[in-house]
């Protein structure tokens, strides 16, 4: 009892922030998220995935010590734990779990403590799992959402069910007695364990979009949006959405850790941030105004803490840093104030972790969206990796695959044989940052241009405009007429560029034959808005439909 008592004062002490691991996100290139964590800790109980698939635990499991990481389960994608249990999802898609089993909280329809691990009834095609304070939460690849445990006082869930009022999620992240999901349109939303309702409800974080990675914690939360800021607010009932802040000098993050507020960098370096983080010469607490780097590791790609931060490193190694239990006292870790490797047996071997492996959330069309999607796919308009995502803004590099594949399709020719029949060739030094074969086909066909310098930025978003500009010009690469229709009048027309008027004008007049629908239309209040992001489900049907033109 005294152990547990010590848990959770440390929890609530030492760890404002206790966030669920989000793995290396680019923040220039959003999709696809790798949301599968191989290396977890929580108070006291751990555990990690090697290079084989295999999950092994150690510390604390059902108030034994196991000191050196311990084999429990084969063909594991993903681990997470609390402070009483661990989840464990297989590459099959099926969750396991073991630990404490008050009230049934495993899911497995007992309430039998279990130190090896039973698989959950009723749970396929998982993606990502989470473990709360109380309850589990499982992430389904057609983007639905599973809870089981106890939710609170009112709810127990002794088998997974479906939440509703929620769909399109891409990550979860629960910790504690909060949880949040982000959806696949870039916005947050959550629900608390002390929701005093007798079913779950869901709500949105109304002043959050553009995120793509979320960690819940005791006392804070945290987004990661996708330029690369990090954003937190106090866990407060019930008006979270005022405390909204942004933390200073951070502008590159590429993902987020739980625990001491931890965050990565493009250049895999680690930094401490936000109101309370660990420090030595402070004893456990200390304000951070700015970001402090972890001296004594980097080339991280993935991290987690609870209790103690773990890091894996771009070679897989493992390594650990901050409180370290021990048999020998059970009511005191031992804390290490630098990250060391994780011993994988006694012969000091290091941990090799299972390196994160991308796994992909079915993110939907939108209703208004999905009919022509499904027939641009027909049209095998969709290259591959383009049935997700939809959306997410587009970047130039993949609008530049659309519109290559668009004119194979179309001339029935290789883009070889269409550049060789225009008398063109790929100029393969064009840009200093890319050598991709279709991005340099469109900018040998006069579809697509640099930024200068000798620069594409193949990772960067396309506004409207720029849209408008590649599909007029693909239209005359594959010799399409002027359209015989008049275009649309758009209202904000005096804020298009010159070079894009032409292009507009075109896009809004040229028909698809087969549903009479302009190629691009206009958005809310008449406006074309030229400067708007374009989505992947935008792209792929503006390319269908400059395809039926003619």
């Amino acid at each position: 009892m005294k152990k547990y008592l010590k848990l959770l004062i440390l929890c609530l002490m030492l760890f404002s922030l206790s966030m669920t691991v989000q793995a290396s996100i680019e923040p220039s290139a959003v999709f696809p998220l790798e949301i599968q964590r191989q290396v977890v800790a929580c108070n006291g109980i751990n555990a990690a995935i090697d290079n084989d698939g295999n999950a092994y635990v150690w510390g604390y499991v059902l108030d034994s010590f196991v000191s050196l990481p311990k084999k429990v389960l084969e063909g594991v994608a993903s681990v997470d734990v609390s402070t009483d249990r661990v989840l464990l999802l297989k590459e099959d898609g099926t969750v396991w779990a073991m630990g404490t089993n008050l009230g049934g909280v495993l899911g497995d329809g007992t309430s039998e403590d279990r130190d090896a691990p039973v698989q959950i009834k009723g749970l396929s095609h998982i993606v990502c799992i989470s473990a709360g304070n109380a309850e589990n939460i499982a992430l389904k690849d057609d983007g639905t959402v599973w809870v089981w445990g106890c939710h609170n006082n009112l709810i127990i869930l002794p088998n997974p069910v479906e939440v509703e009022n929620i769909d399109n999620v891409v990550s979860v992240s629960a910790y504690y007695n909060y949880t949040l999901l982000l959806k696949a349109d870039g916005t947050v939303w959550y629900w608390r364990y002390e929701d005093n309702e007798d079913h779950i409800n869901p709500r949105c974080i109304e002043v959050l979009d553009h995120i793509i990675a979320v960690s819940s914690g005791c006392w804070n939360a945290a987004a990661l949006k996708k330029d690369g800021t990090v954003w937190e607010w106090d866990i407060g009932y019930p008006d979270e959405d005022k405390k909204l802040r942004k933390i200073n000098d951070i502008s590159s993050a590429t993902g987020l850790s739980d625990g001491a507020n931890i965050m990565i960098d493009k250049s895999g370096d680690a930094y401490l941030y936000g109101d309370i983080s660990l420090n030595k010469d402070g004893g456990y607490m200390m304000a951070t105004e700015k970001p402090t780097k972890i001296q004594k590791i980097s080339d991280v790609i993935q991290l987690y803490s609870g209790g103690f931060a773990t890091f894996v490193k771009r070679n897989g190694e493992v390594w650990t840093w901050g409180d370290h239990w021990t048999e020998t006292d059970l009511n005191q870790p031992e804390y290490r104030y630098d990250p060391i490797p994780l011993k994988k047996n006694t012969a000091n071997d290091t941990f090799i972790a299972k390196m994160p492996t991308t796994k992909y959330v079915l993110d939907r069309p939108a209703e208004w969206a999905k009919d022509e999607v499904s027939e641009a796919d027909k049209l095998s308009l969709m290259p591959e990796g383009f049935d997700q995502w939809y959306n997410y803004d587009i970047t130039r590099k993949d609008f530049c695959t659309l519109v290559v594949n668009m004119i194979e399709k179309k001339t029935g020719k290789t883009i070889d044989k269409v550049l060789a029949d225009k008398g063109l060739t790929v100029n393969k030094d064009a840009f200093n940052d890319t050598g991709n074969s279709n991005i340099l086909a469109a900018a040998a066909l006069g579809i697509v241009n640099g930024k200068g310098e000798k620069l594409f930025d193949p990772s960067g978003h396309i506004t409207r405009q720029e849209a408008a500009a590649m599909l007029y010009r693909t239209a005359k690469v594959l010799g399409y007429s002027e359209p015989q229709g008049d275009a649309i009048s758009f209202t904000d027309s005096s804020s298009f560029a010159d070079w894009g008027k032409d292009a507009i004008s075109y896009v809004s007049s040229a028909t698809d034959k087969t549903n009479n629908l302009k190629v691009m239309n206009g958005m809310d209040g008449g406006k074309f808005e030229p400067n708007s992001h374009y989505t992947r489900q935008q792209a792929i049907i503006t390319i269908k439909r400059l395809f039926n033109v003619q």
